[in-house]
This record gives structure tokens, C-alpha cells and sequence, in this order.
């Protein structure tokens, strides 16, 4: 044997389904999660995202791989689990050696001394898979105060002085009280006389009007529209709606929800106005169904703030699905579709859910 070639084919595919995948023998890969955080270094808030680590310990055998094997290739559990101990058997071997194991799609073990650990680097695929539940980072700068823009030096203007008046100068003579009364008793004749000269001329000018023809009664027009288009059209009057008859008929009608109402003629009619008599509105709440323990999640989202959680679940239930949040840990709010006591069960859902195309859920291990 060359390299782990069964191993290599599916061993990625399972990181989707589960958190802990076990090499029989070798170790186990375990996907922590981590919670979201701001990078100062770029202005960034980064989403929460799946770590994967590889511990050396876990030997013992979970039945994942076995399952998968038996699956894809046909052959028994017992067959299966045998082909996958020669493949851990054979990169045992190899990292023995100082060699470097590389499983494709997923990363490269290797020991950077006999002494040491196994270590595990993983692809950048497998990053992207892994990381951020679907989201992107957001650029989110701090606020910083506005400085503020220099002042402009602008000369003082200069200052006029003002020569004082004394009370014996010209300036003054003017504001006397003699000078007062005489300005007053010489504006009072000819405000009287301008007042009476305008009414003079008003009265003349309604005199003289009706002698050019002029009337202040109105008079039809002699105006004829040439063609229909030109006519204005008047519509006729509105007949009082008699109000007691027509919530009469509202309430009669009891198997429609919109009936057409000519409010002219104060009767139902097909060419009459839409008229709206009651709003049907069937409301159908959806929850996750309980079960006897809850062992297994269907996870259609994780989000920091509770308020995008609601939002997310309401779109779920509109879609049709049985959508619910429930607090999950870091503080995150998950959104599932579904809760399971068995884990075939919830991969059955899960493929449901995945082939209609309206989320990505992931399988998660409570």
C-alpha cells in the first residue's frame, strides 16, 4: 500500500455531518467551534467559524468510516473496518519513519521529531469549508473624532472712531420737539388728502364700467366642443349610500371575502366598485416537534444576535419547515429545523432538506 486511498476519498465528505471523525488506530479529527471576534490589525469582524484539530488519543473506533465504507463499496461492516486498520496501519508506519502522511482534501500529518506529537496542517479547502457558516467578514472601522480644521487668520478690520455731537451741534437741532410737532401737523393733511383722492377714483372707475359693456354678474359662455374629445364631461351626482343597508349587506355575505358594489344605484353590481367585507388571514405556527432526548440538531444558522436568529427562523417556518431557536454555546443563537434522538433519522431530514435547496443545515452532536 501506497497511501491511504479509502481513507483519502471520503474522509473530507464527513466534516459537513459531524464534529468528530475517528481513524481507528491513528487519531481523531475534532472541530471545535469559535466564536466571532474583531481583528484591530485589519478592521474586520470576523464571523464565527469551525477550528479542526487532530488528537493522536482518540483511537477508539466510532463506527463513522466503517459505515461510509460499508456504504460506497458494498462490502460488510466487518470487511469494511478491516480495509480501514491496514490504511491506519500503513500511515502509523509512515509517520514512524519521519515521513509525512497527506490525505487529500483534508491536510498532511507529520512529526516534526520522534519525540514529539503528531502534528496536522490543514488544506486550504478544508478552511473554507469549515470556517465561517456561510458568512463573510464585515470591514468595520472604529469612530474617530473629526479634527478640528484650523482657524483662518483674517486682519482685524480697522476701528472708525465716532466724533462726539454736543448739544449745541446741527445734529442735534433736528431731534428738538418743536421740529416733531411740525413734521407731524404737515403729514396728517396729506395722508387725509391721498386717502380721499383714491376713493374718488374708485368710485368713478364702477361708474364708468357698465357703459363699456363691463358687468360684474356672469354671463354663459357661447362655447360649443367641436368634437366629443373637447366636451367636458360632468359626472353625474352621487346618490347618498344608505349606510345601515350596506353593513347590512356586508354582514349577509358570509362565503366571500370581496363583493363589487355600484354606489350610485345603493346595490350589488358586477360593474361596481371592489369592495373589501373581511381579510382571511390563517396563520399556521411551526415549531421543532420534541422528542424523548435530544441527541442531534439540524443546524440552519448560528448568529450572535438574537434578533437575526427570529428573523432567520421566520423565514424558515415561511418557506414550510419546522424552524426554532435554540441558545447554543459561545453565546451563539442556533437556528435548527429539527431536533433527533438518532442520527440516521436526522441525516434522512438532512438530505431532505438539502435537496430542496432552500438551506444548508449541518448535523449537529449535542
Amino acid at each position: 500500500m501506497s497511501e491511504p486511498r479509502f481513507i483519502s476519498q471520503h474522509l473530507h465528505r464527513l466534516f459537513a455531518d459531524h464534529d468528530c471523525v475517528v481513524i481507528p488506530g491513528l487519531g481523531g479529527f475534532v472541530c471545535n467551534e469559535r466564536p466571532a471576534r474583531y481583528d484591530e490589525s485589519r478592521q474586520e469582524l470576523i464571523p464565527p467559524a469551525r477550528d479542526i484539530l487532530f488528537n493522536e488519543r482518540l483511537i477508539h473506533n466510532d463506527g463513522v468510516l466503517a459505515h461510509v465504507f460499508s456504504a460506497t463499496s458494498g462490502k460488510g461492516y466487518t470487511e469494511a473496518l478491516a480495509e480501514i486498520e491496514r490504511e491506519a496501519d500503513w500511515m502509523r508506519a509512515a509517520l514512524r519513519a519521519g515521513d509525512a502522511v497527506t490525505l487529500a482534501h483534508v491536510g498532511r500529518l507529520f512529526r516534526k521529531s520522534p519525540t514529539e506529537p503528531v502534528s496536522f496542517a490543514a488544506s486550504p479547502e478544508l478552511e473554507r469549508f469549515l470556517q465561517s457558516f456561510g458568512l463573510q467578514r464585515i470591514p468595520l472601522r472604529p469612530l474617530t473624532a473629526a479634527e478640528p480644521a484650523a482657524a483662518e487668520q483674517q486682519p482685524a478690520a480697522p476701528v472708525v472712531p465716532l466724533n462726539p455731537v454736543t448739544p449745541g451741534s446741527a445734529a442735534r437741532k433736528t431731534d428738538h420737539p418743536m421740529w416733531r410737532r411740525i413734521a407731524a401737523a404737515v403729514a396728517i393733511p396729506l395722508i387725509a388728502g391721498s386717502a380721499w383722492w383714491g376713493f374718488q377714483q374708485e368710485a368713478s372707475l364702477l361708474n364708468v364700467l357698465p357703459t363699456m359693456g363691463w358687468s360684474n354678474s356672469a354671463v354663459p359662455g357661447a362655447y360649443q366642443p367641436r368634437f366629443a374629445e373637447e366636451g367636458v364631461h360632468v359626472p353625474p351626482p352621487v346618490a347618498s349610500v344608505d349606510e345601515n343597508r350596506l353593513a347590512t349587506l356586508m354582514n349577509s355575505v358570509t362565503d366571500a371575502a370581496t363583493v363589487r358594489y355600484d354606489f350610485a344605484a345603493d346595490e350589488v353590481s358586477e360593474t361596481g366598485t371592489l369592495v373589501r367585507i373581511k381579510e382571511v388571514v390563517e396563520e399556521e405556527t411551526r415549531t421543532v416537534e420534541p422528542v424523548e432526548e435530544e441527541r442531534f440538531w439540524l443546524v440552519a444558522g448560528a448568529f450572535g444576535v438574537s434578533a437575526n436568529a427570529e428573523n432567520h427562523a421566520s423565514n424558515a417556518r415561511a418557506k414550510g419547515w419546522n424552524a426554532e431557536v435554540r441558545p447554543g454555546t459561545n453565546g451563539l443563537n442556533m437556528v435548527i429545523l429539527g431536533a433527533y434522538s438518532s442520527a440516521s433519522a436526522a441525516r434522512v431530514e438532512m438530505a431532505r432538506i438539502r435537496e430542496a435547496g432552500d438551506f444548508q443545515v449541518w448535523l449537529k452532536t449535542l
